[in-house]
């Protein structure tokens, strides 16, 4: 494995930690910033070492990692939404047959 390899390896491990303020979060889903925006640098607090800091390769590869993280949890945000109104749907309409005695299906 190379250094630069293992650089990005810590950076994926180390992005586990990021989480992004809920007022970012709603300027994220409004403004669609790309993974250079600085809400996605590392920072002391979620970096295992702070000399990695330094490293571009480390801080171009957190900020990716960063990046995916928080549209990974948009989009299953969504995902749970629809999956839930659909079974709300589904729900419903069973509940308005079973109500009627089935009399529309036959």
């Amino acid at each position: 494995m190379s250094h630069n390899d293992s650089l990005i390896q810590q950076a994926k491990i180390d992005s586990r930690k990021f989480s992004i303020s809920k007022s970012d979060l709603k300027k994220f889903k409004k403004q669609r910033w790309l993974s250079t925006a600085d809400y996605f640098k590392p920072s002391v607090k979620n970096t295992s070492n702070v000399y990695l800091l330094t490293d571009s390769v480390y801080v171009k590869s957190y900020r990716m990692a960063a990046f995916r993280r928080t549209r990974t949890v948009i989009d299953s945000n969504k995902a749970i939404l629809i999956a839930g109104s659909t079974f709300a749907v589904i729900f419903g309409v069973l509940y308005i047959e079973v109500s009627n005695g089935w009399a529309s299906l036959m």
